[in-house]
């Protein structure tokens, strides 16, 4: 990247900038959190702040590559590395804001998949994101303590 280039979110995951912390299987530079958090750092001092690396790779791809279906981190790591796919998180909530132990969004079956039901707002890089990770309680959960939580890939604008 050139001085006086303008420069992509394409041109940084393809200089391998924000997937450090991803397996490498997946396009990612098999390290960690540490090492992506001295790349924004040096981003940001070079005034090129990217909240976005914080929120797809860092937190949706860091995700995935610990919690997802092999088929999921097929279809999303690798885009998530090189930079062609964004993800946004969605946790914050009108009444909760991000504390999670507050969340009250819920999710439950129906039929082989799920209905989602709640309050979502200021999602970050909603408007460019190919998918949100939508964090949502278990409604069908039956236990002695609240709901635990689940994240589900969703649509970014998705009807109803």
């Amino acid at each position: 990247m050139r001085r006086g280039k303008s420069t992509s979110w394409s041109d940084f995951g393809q200089a391998g900038l924000h997937c450090v912390q991803l397996p490498e299987e997946y396009g990612g530079g098999g390290v960690g959190l540490s090492e992506l958090l001295i790349v924004i750092e040096e981003l940001a001092a070079k005034g090129i702040p990217l909240l976005l690396t914080v929120i797809s790779p860092a937190i949706c791809g860091s995700i995935l590559a610990a919690h997802g279906s092999a088929q999921m981190k097929a279809d999303w790591l690798p885009g998530i590395a090189d930079g062609t796919k964004k993800m946004a998180f969605g946790l914050t909530e009108p009444d909760a804001g991000f504390n999670s132990h507050n969340v009250t969004t819920t999710a439950r079956r129906d039929g082989d998949g799920w209905v989602i039901s709640g309050g979502k707002y200021f999602i970050s890089a909603i408007d460019e994101a190919d998918a949100v990770l939508i964090v949502a309680r278990d409604q069908d959960f039956v236990g002695n303590s609240r709901s635990p939580l689940s994240m589900f890939w969703c649509p970014p604008m998705p009807p109803g």
